[in-house]
């Protein structure tokens, strides 16, 4: 992913105190990400960043839709999604790292890239299960009526498959008398 400069907090040289950022996220900020989850959308995010001594809390709110892919009729569509996040950023001495809520960085970092950490808290925001009822849409007939066996393909195949239908020297024929033992 390239360096999104607009996304650089300047650590270094803020003040103690609290301060606001907005951002504007289209398709081509997530387009820049190597990753297939979110295939586009549009975001407003507000982000404060609150300077204490040698630490940073940043805080944001991102409200939009992230564009994916419906997972029952594959149909690409807009989820609204509402996300509320929070992370420290602390100086250190020892080497970069990350631990769960806390992203340490050498004394004397000038900058931080958020854009990262933004994508990543959208991409945890999209339910594990993508489908168009949690936009109030409905999914694509033409792909839905496969899953219910609505065309007639199938409703000839159950006929085909009905057991009663079934020769007596059939191998299936058999699978009859399951129904029919007692236990």
């Amino acid at each position: 992913m390239e360096t999104h400069s607009t996304f650089d907090i300047p650590l270094e040289s803020l003040s103690r105190g609290v301060h606001a950022y907005v951002y504007q996220l289209t398709d081509d900020f997530f387009s820049a990400f190597e990753t297939e989850l979110l295939q586009g959308g549009s975001f407003n995010v507000n982000l404060e960043v609150e300077r204490i001594r040698n630490q940073f809390s940043l805080k944001w709110k991102a409200a939009g839709h992230a564009h994916v892919s419906c997972d029952r009729c594959l149909e690409v569509f807009a989820l609204p999604l509402e996300v509320e996040d929070e992370i420290l950023v602390k100086f250190d001495n020892e080497q970069p790292r990350i631990e769960e809520e806390v992203i340490y960085v050498p004394f004397g970092t000038e900058r931080f890239n958020v854009a990262k950490i933004l994508y990543d808290s959208i991409g945890l925001a999209v339910p594990m299960s993508k489908v168009h009822e949690l936009a109030n849409l409905e999914c694509d007939p033409t792909m839905t009526k496969y899953l219910r066996g609505d065309d007639e393909q199938s409703a000839d195949a159950d006929t085909d498959n009905n057991s009663d239908n079934l020769p007596e020297d059939s191998p299936w024929s058999v699978l009859r008398q399951l129904g029919s033992q007692d236990n």
